[in-house]
């Protein structure tokens, strides 16, 4: 359970990171203001325009490492807690993903195609339903053991 624990933390820190264009680090000082990309949902392919990505190179690895981190995340609370909440954790994961790997590609290639699909928001609210079910789980198994001792 501890490495659940670390691999969500991880994993929120670096999708509020690149979530927030890391904003969120410099935004104490004067002159910064603080902005969150909570949900973001864009499809653009043709021809006759060139292709200028809204998301630096750096900006997009961490996406893609976020949700990779993600993904290892909900299907390991699949197989350990919640298949219901583990299922919508691992659909939005895939989607950011492949979206970011779309994303990514400009790098490597040339295409008009983009298709971003980020839900930082709705996994917020996972993280937070797992951190209390996860309490939830720590506390049901420290009274299970304390009262088998007694």
């Amino acid at each position: 359970m501890k490495r659940i624990y670390y691999i969500l933390i991880v994993h929120a820190v670096l999708l509020i990171l690149t979530s927030t264009n890391f904003s969120i680090i410099s935004f104490a000082s004067p002159n910064k203001s603080l902005s969150w990309n909570y949900a973001t949902y864009s499809y653009k392919n043709g021809f006759g325009y060139e292709y200028a990505s809204a998301y630096s190179l750096p900006q997009t690895l961490t996406y893609l490492a976020a949700y990779a981190l993600g993904l290892i995340l909900f299907l390991q609370v699949y197989r350990k807690l919640c298949p219901i909440l583990a299922t919508v954790g691992i659909l939005l994961c895939v989607l950011g993903l492949v979206s970011f790997l779309i994303e990514a590609s400009h790098w490597i290639f040339e295409h008009n195609l983009s298709w971003i699909a980020s839900f930082p928001i709705a996994l917020a609210l996972l993280w937070i339903i797992l951190a209390a079910k996860l309490a939830t789980a720590r506390m049901a198994k420290s009274k299970y053991t304390s009262e088998s001792q007694a």
